[in-house]
């Protein structure tokens, strides 16, 4: 099981707002170069520790993020 997970989203402007709700939050995040895997859309997606999965879905969700979807990070 992947230690991260990763929020893909289709603007950089949802990227932005995500990274800034869930750093608010206390959730650690990162944003990172959105994996090719998971999508083509938008440059920027927001990496989190896996195990906080629910919570970040619910967070985002609440604030009316437009998520494309919240997937494992695989490990390199």
């Amino acid at each position: 099981m992947s230690q991260f997970g990763v929020v893909i989203v289709a603007t950089t402007s949802a990227a932005l707002k995500a990274e800034k709700l869930l750093r608010s939050a206390g959730i650690k995040e990162q944003l990172i170069p959105t994996p090719r895997e998971y999508s083509s859309d938008c440059g920027l997606a927001v990496r989190f520790i896996w195990a906080q999965r629910d919570e970040v879905e619910q967070l985002l969700t609440e604030q009316q993020v437009d998520i494309t979807g919240i997937f494992p990070l695989e490990d390199r």
